[in-house]
C-alpha cells in the first residue's frame, strides 16, 4: 500500500519521466546500501590502527536522512561487553 502511494505521488510530481514501482523501489535499495557502506566505512576507519589519516568519507544529508529511518538496522546495536570504553565498574584481581 505504501510503496503504490509514493508512486503515485512521485509521478504526479514528476513533468520529466515516469518511473515505474519496481525502478523506485530499486532506487530507494540503492539508497540505503550505499548510506550503510559508507557509515560502515565511516566507523572501519575510526577504530583502524596504526596511525596515519583515515578514509574521506562525506555522508550526504539524503544519507542521514536514511541512517536516521533504519536506526540500528544500519547502524547496529552497542554492546557493553565488545568495547574499550572505561565503565564504572572496576574488577579487582585476586
Amino acid at each position: 500500500m505504501c510503496w503504490l502511494q509514493i508512486f503515485e505521488e512521485f509521478n504526479s510530481r514528476s513533468s520529466v519521466s515516469y518511473r515505474s514501482l519496481e525502478t523506485l523501489k530499486e532506487k530507494y535499495s540503492n539508497l540505503k546500501k550505499n548510506a550503510t557502506t559508507k557509515s560502515a566505512s565511516m566507523k572501519r576507519s575510526v577504530k583502524r590502527t596504526g596511525g596515519g589519516r583515515g578514509d574521506k568519507v562525506v555522508l550526504t544529508e539524503m544519507d542521514h536522512e536514511i541512517l536516521l529511518m533504519l536506526g540500528t538496522r544500519a547502524t547496529g546495536r552497542l554492546s557493553n561487553y565488545d568495547d574499550d570504553q572505561e565503565s564504572e565498574c572496576k574488577f579487582v584481581l585476586i
